[in-house]
Formats: structure tokens, C-alpha cells, sequence
């Protein structure tokens, strides 16, 4: 299969000690460095790669398109953000969404935030900026030839209705947004409850890694951005392929409404779980 890799290239820049060091020395060291390190990367993976990089804090990059090493390199205009020219997908539907973006995707438009079953499934996070640190540093120590490393790419882990609780909080507080959350109907083959203890020690240990964004932080962000108008216009383009209607046993049809609640119940059922905890 034929993998294409697009690259914010001063985004990513940012994000590597090495790489940043650099580039506030010298805009076009870092530039350079970060090149030579996706060539030597595509000499072991021979994927396409395209790096964009920013026009808005250098205008003195004239060439628009140009190559080095197999990669190709693209510039936008002066003064002009390539952020935007990146932000095409959005991953709030039901088969390839992730469920930060689902659900303040969710909030943003009025629909409440959906929890499989009871909710207490565990799923893994790493905030976007964080992510682009791991590759980094991932990039810079390959394995050596003829070995293979799996590396756990997570900052942390948590319940989805930890996770809803505090997309309804930051939505609510920060955003003025009603956020409600509701339980619908499992469509997956998977327990409401199961042991998950990832180990991603090695991205700390062998690579130095160290998360620099929250949750809280990725959500808060999150919300920024969704919110914009022209985005949330595509949401709302997009709103019927939200909620599930894809069953894993093969039945295609939504998926029912178990019940519907406010935050603050949802902060009292946790408040009165803790409580008997405790005694």
C-alpha cells in the first residue's frame, strides 16, 4: 500500500529540541536539518513525503515548489499560514473518528456526547503536538538493520466518560456551550469493562520524551479550532455520520438512546462512587 506523509514543516520543527535549536540560530539550518532527517527516514521506509512549509515567517522564500533528496518541498505564499492547507479531515464519523474530536465536534453542534454502553472503555491519548515530538524523536533513532521496534506512541490513558466529563466541562465553563452526554447502544463486540494497562515506559526511558500537553489542554484546543466558522460548517456537513449505525456483527441501523444526562449528574455519580470507595 502506498503511503503519503504531508508535513507541516515548522510545526514539526518546533516540536524537537535539536530541530528547534537550530532553526532560532538559523531558519534555514532547521529547515535543512529536518530534510536530511525525513531523506535518511525515506531511505528506510520509501514512502512519498511532502513537507509544506509556512510562508508567514519567511517571506523571503520565493521558490512555491522544489525538491531535495526524494522529498518533495512545497511553500506557501508570504505571509500566508499553511496550517489550512493541511486541515483536510476532520475525524469526528463513526469508523475513522477518534473520540476527542467526536465528541467537542459533538458539542460544538448540539449533539450529546455519545458513550458506548456504560462507557468504561480505557483508550489511549497523545495531544497532536505531542505526537509530532514522538515522531521526531522516533525518526532521529531508527532501529538498527534487521531489527524491528514497536513503540507505544501515548502520553496517558483514560475512561471515555472521563474523557466526555471533561469535554462537557471545558465546553460548558469555557465555551458557554450546553454539552450534554447520553449512553447509546454498543455497536462494537467488546466488554463494557476490560484491563488495559498500556506500556509506553520506552518513549521516556530510550527516546526522552516528555509529554508537554494535557488532556484538558488538547480539548481547550480543540474547541478553538472546531469552533472557527468555516469548520464548523463542515461539521455540520458532515453531522449524520456521527452517530453510529454501523454494527460489528454486520447490521447496519443507529444506534438506540439508553439515556441522556447532564454534567452535573454525571459529576455526582462520580462524586457518590468515590464516597463509597471510602467507606
Amino acid at each position: 500500500m502506498s503511503i503519503h506523509i504531508i508535513i507541516d514543516g515548522y510545526n514539526l520543527i518546533r516540536q524537537s529540541d535539536s530541530l528547534y535549536t537550530l532553526d532560532r540560530r538559523d531558519i534555514q539550518l532547521g529547515r535543512k536539518s529536518l530534510l536530511d532527517t525525513l531523506a535518511a527516514y525515506k531511505r528506510i521506509k520509501r514512502h512519498k513525503i511532502t513537507v509544506v512549509f509556512d510562508g508567514a515567517n519567511a517571506p523571503y522564500f520565493s521558490q512555491r515548489k522544489d525538491q531535495m533528496k526524494g522529498i518533495e518541498i512545497k511553500f506557501s505564499r508570504g505571509g500566508e499560514s499553511a496550517d489550512p492547507r493541511l486541515r483536510t479531515r476532520l475525524d469526528i464519523d463513526e469508523w475513522f473518528g477518534t473520540v476527542v474530536n467526536r465528541f467537542v465536534a459533538q458539542a460544538i453542534i448540539g449533539i450529546p456526547l455519545t458513550l458506548h454502553g456504560s462507557g468504561e472503555q480505557i483508550r489511549g491519548f497523545i495531544a497532536l503536538e505531542d505526537a509530532m515530538q514522538c515522531m521526531t524523536r522516533l525518526i532521529a533513532s531508527p532501529p538498527e538493520p534487521g531489527q524491528y521496534a514497536v513503540v507505544n506512541q501515548m502520553s496517558g490513558f483514560s475512561s471515555l466518560r472521563e474523557i466526555a466529563k471533561n469535554v462537557a466541562k471545558i465546553g460548558k465553563e469555557e465555551f458557554n456551550l450546553p454539552v450534554k452526554i447520553q449512553r447509546v447502544e454498543n455497536p462494537r463486540v467488546e466488554s463494557e469493562r476490560h484491563p488495559f494497562e498500556p506500556i509506553y515506559e520506552n518513549l521516556h526511558k530510550k527516546f526522552g520524551f516528555k509529554p508537554k500537553v494535557s488532556l484538558e489542554e488538547e480539548i481547550c484546543r480543540m474547541f478553538k479550532l472546531l469552533t472557527k466558522p468555516e469548520i464548523k460548517r463542515r461539521i455540520e456537513e458532515k453531522k449524520h455520520h456521527i452517530i453510529p449505525k454501523t454494527w460489528w456483527s454486520g447490521e447496519k441501523r443507529k444506534v438506540e438512546t439508553i439515556e441522556i444526562f447532564e454534567l452535573e449528574e454525571e459529576i455526582a455519580k462520580s462524586e457518590g462512587k468515590l464516597k463509597n470507595r471510602g467507606q
